[in-house]
């Protein structure tokens, strides 16, 4: 298998993964660069698209060479790359061994869908904070900082924080 001894070379299981990433992102890898318009299709898969799109993304980024193949150390390396669960490339075979074609594989992931948390797999693209995340930042900040001379801080209108507070289920102790 020089497939994996390739992937090691290049800098880790990170790199791997964002090489990987990176080709998935153009509509044919054949070039260093990748379009702005691109990059907002393949972003816009990754953040808003259906759990299809998103397992057919996944796949490019395992099938670099766009030839239908998956190879265990490719995936492996790419999977890690991302702190993927280990039951999405643990026995897949031997360094640089055919894993699947890319169809089966996709399958396989599919059934699997329901263990498979895609929001979490994707985590490292998701550029905007979640509803939570913003309710959670903003609780922390009322609990945890104080005003102080010399502190800046923004004066909303009593409107915008109440339809904000609305949107983010603010007040429901439940969720944060």
């Amino acid at each position: 298998g020089s497939e994996g001894k390739r992937d090691e070379v290049k800098g880790g299981h990170q790199t791997v993964a964002a090489s990987s990433f990176f080709k998935a992102f153009m509509k044919e890898p054949t070039n260093d660069s990748i379009t702005l318009g691109e990059f907002v299709v393949a972003l816009d898969t990754i953040l808003q698209g259906t759990d299809t799109e998103k397992f057919d993304f996944l796949l490019k980024t395992l099938d670099v060479k766009r030839n239908g193949k998956v190879y265990q150390s490719r995936a492996e390396s790419v999977l890690r790359g991302i702190s993927a669960p280990k039951k999405l490339y643990a026995n897949t075979g031997r360094d640089g061994q055919l894993f699947a074609e890319t169809e089966r594989y996709r399958d396989w992931l599919m059934d699997k869908s329901s263990k498979v948390d895609l929001e979490k797999l994707f985590l490292t693209f998701n550029v905007l904070p979640t509803v939570d995340d913003e309710k959670s930042l903003i609780k922390s900040i009322f609990q945890n900082d104080r005003m102080k001379a010399g502190s800046t801080w923004y004066v909303l209108s009593q409107r915008w924080w109440q339809a904000w507070k609305d949107y983010t289920l603010y007040d429901d102790n439940q969720n944060g």
